[in-house]
């Protein structure tokens, strides 16, 4: 089974985005409007609590984040006009340090290097991989969305792929839409999730915890749908529920373990 979180509007917590499960299950790290600006913030989903990590003012508000493997360290950017640099911040507190200069939307894999997107020699999003460590960055065939708030990559739980929204390199196509990478081969291909893609699912979209499947929603008037489509072959997309009220942002758990 597949839990789905989402967050909304409520009294104690005016402002809310991006929710993202931590590796073991045991916290949820969203952004949270603090004095006008957004911050990291982490929640014990069972009880409510939550407290704020970040607190820089200088250099814009969050726009992405996501935890290490190890569930340690968040990494989350921050963006003016153009994208400022990506920083990490200990999940049990601590200093917020410096990891990229002019990047955003991190994303770690299991080796410890993240997939990262930066402006290309023609001015335009495209991602990368970039290892901490040594500070080599490879350039990888896919263009993304030149949207701040569209440009989102997720990796399958063992790194070896990741699905984003933009539009794989030499390829035709005529808008951008869900690709996969194999991040060794670096081969792309276009998924092709029935006409989600033509909707509201570049905007937020998760992987399913075995990697299989995304999952994505559609706006309907008053009303929104969460879809799961398939990573490999082409297949029908699936409607998992609807949802009364607009949600902008979703992330998927491990459901209830005594099933799986």
């Amino acid at each position: 089974t597949t839990e789905i979180y989402t967050l909304s509007l409520h009294d104690a917590l005016p402002i809310s985005l991006f929710p993202r499960l931590s590796p073991d299950g045991h916290l949820l790290a969203f952004e949270a409007m603090v004095n006008g600006t957004t911050q990291i913030a982490v929640m014990k989903p069972e009880s409510g609590n939550w407290s704020v990590l970040t607190r820089d003012r200088s250099r814009g508000p969050v726009l992405n984040h996501s935890w290490s493997a190890d569930g340690a360290l968040i990494y989350y950017d921050r963006y003016t006009d153009v994208p400022q640099a990506i920083f990490s911040v200990p999940v049990l507190g601590g200093d917020e340090r410096l990891v990229l200069e002019n990047a955003f939307s991190p994303e770690p894999l299991p080796d410890g290097s993240l997939l990262v997107v930066m402006l290309n020699a023609e001015g335009r999003f495209q991602l990368h991989r970039f290892w901490p460590g040594t500070g080599r960055i490879q350039t990888l065939p896919i263009r993304m969305s030149q949207s701040f708030y569209s440009a989102h990559v997720r990796a399958s739980p063992d790194g070896k792929t990741a699905v984003t929204w933009g539009e794989p390199i030499g390829q035709t196509a005529s808008s951008p839409g869900f690709c996969v990478i194999d991040l060794s081969s670096g081969s792309t291909r276009r998924l092709d999730p029935h006409g989600v893609d033509e909707v509201d699912g570049g905007r937020n979209f998760t992987v399913s915890l075995d990697g299989k499947s995304v999952l994505t929603f559609v706006h309907s008037g008053a009303l929104t749908g969460i879809f799961r489509f398939p990573v490999s072959a082409p297949a029908a997309t699936t409607q998992l529920l609807t949802v009364t009220g607009t949600v902008w942002f979703l992330e998927a758990g491990p459901g209830d373990r005594s099933e799986e």
